[in-house]
C-alpha cells in the first residue's frame, strides 16, 4: 500500500474554540497553572492551539501520515500565538492543506530545512576551511560576498540555489556596468559550490560554464630600464634563465660590438638600448613597442 497523508480528526479529549481573538485569550489565560491542553479552531480543520501552564500558546497543524497500515500524527509548527495571529495561522494551514494531499510531509520538510545548510554559511564554511587564499584575494571575496552575493541569496539553501539565481546576481551587478566586478562574483560562488561538492554538501555548482562578462584584452607592459637591468644582473648570477618570447623581426638590426662572441642580449624596444654583461655586448635598435624581445 503506498503512503498517504490525512488531515488529523478532532477527538473528544480536544476543546472547540470560536475563531475569534477574545475566546483564544480567555482560553489561555484559563491555562496557566494548569496543564498542557490542546484546542482545536471551529471551521479551520487540523488547526490547533497547544497552551502549556506558562500561558506560552503555540499554532500547530495536525495531520495524520498513513504509511502501510499504520497512521502516525504529525504536528507542524506554525509559530506563538503572539507572533502569528488567527489569520495568519488560518492562511497557513488553507496553504499547507493541498500540500499534504499531495503527499508531501511538512513536518518532517521542515526538520530536513533546519538542518540544512544555507548558502551564507556554505560560504564561511569555505573561506574558514577551503583552500587557502591569499590575504587580498580572500578580501576582495568577503566584499563582493558581503556587498553583491550575500543580500541576493545569502539565506537560501545551498542546495536549492539555482542557475538562474547566480544569473540574477550577475546581471545586478552588470546593470551597474560592474561587468568585470560580475565574473569576480561568479568566480567566488563557483568557487563555493565547488567546495561544497567536494564535500558532499551540495550535489552540483550551478555556476559551472558561465561566461565571462567583460572582454579582457591583453595588455602590453613597458619595463623600465632598472627592471631590465636587474633582469640582466640576474641572468649574469644564475638566478634567471634567458626566456623566448619572439622571434626577431625583418624590422631589428642587431650588430655585436668588435671583439664581443654572439649572445642573447635584451633590448628595450621603445628606444635603443645597450645591454653590457660579462660574456656579451650588444647595441640593438628597433621600432616603439611594449614588449621585451631576445636578439641573436
Amino acid at each position: 500500500m503506498g503512503d498517504r497523508r490525512v488531515m488529523a480528526r478532532a477527538t473528544q479529549e480536544d476543546q472547540l474554540l470560536p475563531p475569534n481573538s477574545k475566546a483564544i485569550q480567555k482560553a489561555v489565560r484559563g491555562c496557566i497553572g494548569g496543564k498542557l491542553r490542546e484546542f482545536r479552531i471551529e471551521g479551520v480543520r487540523g488547526l490547533v492551539l497547544h497552551v502549556l501552564p506558562s500561558g506560552t500558546a503555540t499554532w500547530y497543524l495536525h495531520y495524520d501520515v498513513e504509511i502501510g497500515k499504520k497512521r502516525r500524527r504529525r504536528k507542524f509548527k506554525l509559530g506563538r500565538v503572539d507572533e502569528v495571529g488567527l489569520a495568519q495561522a488560518t492562511a497557513e494551514v488553507e496553504r499547507v492543506r493541498p500540500l499534504i494531499r499531495e503527499g508531501k510531509d511538512p513536518a518532517s520538510d521542515k526538520i530536513d530545512t533546519r538542518n540544512a545548510t544555507m548558502f551564507a554559511e556554505l560560504a564561511e564554511e569555505r573561506l574558514e576551511k577551503g583552500d587557502p587564499l591569499r590575504p587580498r584575494t580572500l578580501r576582495d571575496y568577503r566584499h563582493v560576498l558581503q556587498k553583491d552575493i550575500l543580500p541576493v541569496i545569502g539565506t537560501t539553501l545551498a542546495k536549492a540555489v539555482t542557475r538562474e539565481n547566480i544569473i540574477d546576481v550577475l546581471d545586478r551587478i552588470s546593470a551597474r556596468g560592474s561587468n568585470r566586478r560580475a565574473d569576480t562574483a561568479s568566480a567566488v560562488i563557483s568557487s563555493i559550490f565547488g567546495y561544497g561538492v567536494d564535500r558532499g554538501l551540495v550535489p552540483t555548482n550551478p555556476a559551472t560554464g558561465l561566461r565571462n562578462r567583460h572582454d579582457y584584452q591583453p595588455r602590453d607592459v613597458v619595463a623600465s630600464d632598472d627592471d631590465i637591468r636587474r633582469l640582466w644582473s640576474a641572468i649574469d648570477r644564475g638566478e634567471a634563465a634567458i626566456p623566448r618570447m619572439l622571434e626577431p623581426s625583418s624590422s631589428w638590426r642587431c650588430s655585436p660590438a668588435s671583439g664581443a662572441q654572439r649572445s642573447p642580449v635584451f633590448a628595450k624596444l621603445n628606444s635603443p638600448w645597450m645591454a653590457q654583461s660579462q660574456s656579451s655586448q650588444f647595441i640593438a635598435a628597433a621600432p616603439r613597442t611594449a614588449m621585451l624581445i631576445e636578439c641573436h
